[in-house]
């Protein structure tokens, strides 16, 4: 790769010395000559967008990282209130947002790691819940909550499914 290709993540464009870069999957793809006029405009135009972030999602994305870190240290209380307060940020976006399902998997898997497979089991489904009613009946997204359900049904011996 040439020194000046970078991996960029969610980014489609990038500017820098006067050329103007086109992403696909994190690497450069295209390379376009712009004015420095052009230039300018485009780097506050980034900038601007860069600003305009929801703060929600980034409180979400910083609640969840802190609860993922805090998982891999195996401190369980503190990742479950991480966890916690990420799934308070992530109902901001809706109920049947991905992210409430996606905290409530995180959520889920402390209870398991804590061995309190009924609650566990309860985060599953009402992660389930979220996805049945966001996604279509054969997304990937659904079977993976129905397998985490049966798993946790099957941790507790309940081969009904409760």
């Amino acid at each position: 790769m040439p020194p000046f290709t970078e991996r960029v993540a969610n980014s489609e464009h990038l500017t820098r010395c006067g050329l103007l870069f086109t992403m696909q999957e994190g690497l450069v793809v295209k390379l376009l000559p712009i004015a420095p006029a052009s230039f300018l405009l485009i780097v506050g135009l980034v900038a601007a967008c860069l600003l305009a972030q929801d703060p929600g999602e980034s409180a979400w994305v910083a609640a969840r990282k802190s609860g993922t870190e805090a998982r891999r240290a195996g401190r369980f209380v503190e990742a479950e209130e991480r966890f916690t307060l990420a799934l308070k940020e992530a109902r901001r976006f809706g109920p049947q947002d991905p992210r409430v399902a996606d905290t409530l998997d995180d959520l889920a898997h402390i209870k398991e790691l804590q061995g309190r497979p009924q609650e566990a089991e309860r985060y599953f489904r009402d992660a389930l819940s979220v996805r049945e009613k966001a996604l279509d009946s054969n997304h990937l997204d659904v079977a993976k909550s129905l397998y985490q359900v049966a798993q946790a049904c099957l941790v507790q011996g309940d081969m009904a499914g409760g």
